[in-house]
């Protein structure tokens, strides 16, 4: 590779280092009316809320190098939400700003070791019955490995995701979090034609928050399949299921499956 400024030769060929596809615009509104009733005429209640938001958002996506070394799509927004609400326990107009991103680039997507990163965030309104709507923020970022193998096809995933809910009224004082935190390894393989089997382990640590409350578990959870064909035109077949899960911290559980199924072909026919 020989660089010059900008600029690479990939085979021979000038091309730009950073190369993009354009840069694309989008406008995006959201408009809900909600209005609600409850009891009875010398006990009612009765709630209207009005939720707006509108949002600018710019796309691209292109490649770095070469396609097959790295392709990327990036999308990035920024927005207003809006809130109009007359109840009985809430009254009033609130507005906050809103962002969200998503990013996802490959690596090596044609070679038998590649790779994936991405990360996304969102923000967005959820009206309610009798109160001012919840903004909820979600985030997540995560990457993933994956060995292109003959023999043993391997994949290594993690991902962290992050749910954040607050009331856009503060009078409301929703607060809610949850956290989950995942890694993955999962191989298959080939004994034989008519033998394949799978693994996959799965680890999640979990925490929940909210007002009073604080809920953090540890999960694994282990799972292995096989699915074998005998006989003569292999028209039998039996199938192989494992799976054990352990959980630990707030809440301690185990559960163990395993499940052996057999089909036979009695005739030709059926």
């Amino acid at each position: 590779m020989t660089l010059a400024g900008c600029k690479v030769n990939v085979q021979g060929r000038p091309r730009p280092l950073v190369r993009s596809e354009g840069v694309h615009g989008e406008l995006e509104g959201v408009v809900e009316y909600r209005k609600d009733e409850q009891g009875t005429d010398g006990n009612r209640r009765e709630s209207e809320t009005q939720v707006f938001e509108e949002r600018l958002r710019v796309r691209t996506k292109g490649d770095v190098y070469h396609p097959d070394f790295m392709n990327y799509d990036v999308a990035v927004g920024v927005g207003l939400a809006q809130q109009r609400i007359e109840s009985d326990d809430v009254s009033g107009w609130d507005d906050d700003t809103l962002s969200d991103y998503n990013l996802f680039a490959q690596f090596l997507r044609a070679k038998p070791l590649s790779g994936t990163v991405d990360a996304s965030k969102s923000e967005d309104l959820i009206a309610r019955q009798f109160l001012g709507s919840l903004r909820t923020e979600r985030e997540s970022e995560g990457g993933s490995l994956f060995l292109r193998s003959a023999d043993w096809p391997m994949m290594l995933q993690y991902s962290n995701n992050d749910t954040n809910q607050n009331g856009l009224n503060p009078v409301a004082g929703d607060f809610f979090r949850r956290e989950d935190e995942r890694l993955r390894y999962s191989v298959h393989h080939n004994f034989s034609d008519t033998s394949h089997a799978r693994f996959n382990f799965d680890r999640t640590d979990s925490i929940q928050e909210s007002i009073g409350a604080l809920v953090d578990t540890e999960t694994d959870t282990y799972t292995f399949s096989h699915d074998y064909g005998f006989g003569g035109d292999k028209q039998h077949r039996l199938d192989s299921f494992f799976n054990f899960v352990d959980q630990e911290g707030s809440f301690e559980y185990e559960n163990l499956r395993w499940q052996e199924r057999l089909r036979l072909q009695h005739t030709p026919a059926c």
